[in-house]
């Protein structure tokens, strides 16, 4: 991870890289970009109180949200 990137920035430039070395293929690529969005969304909300995730509800509590949040 380059300094100052996240990791969603991360995720999102792997997904790309893959998206470019693969046919055409339009709806797939969205759909598997609309998952990977989610997910990381869901795990970033779980640790925020007020955030409502879109596929998963629960909350969690941790000592260093930063680091719960970049394992998840």
């Amino acid at each position: 991870m380059a300094h100052g990137e996240s990791i969603a920035r991360t995720w999102d430039e792997e997904i790309l890289s893959a998206i470019r070395v693969d046919l055409p293929h339009p709806p797939a690529h969205a759909r598997n970009l609309f998952h990977l969005s989610v997910a990381l969304y869901d795990g970033w909300a779980a640790y925020d109180p007020t955030a409502v995730g879109y596929a998963y509800r629960e909350k969690h509590t941790a000592a260093d949200v930063a680091a719960a949040r970049r394992e998840t």
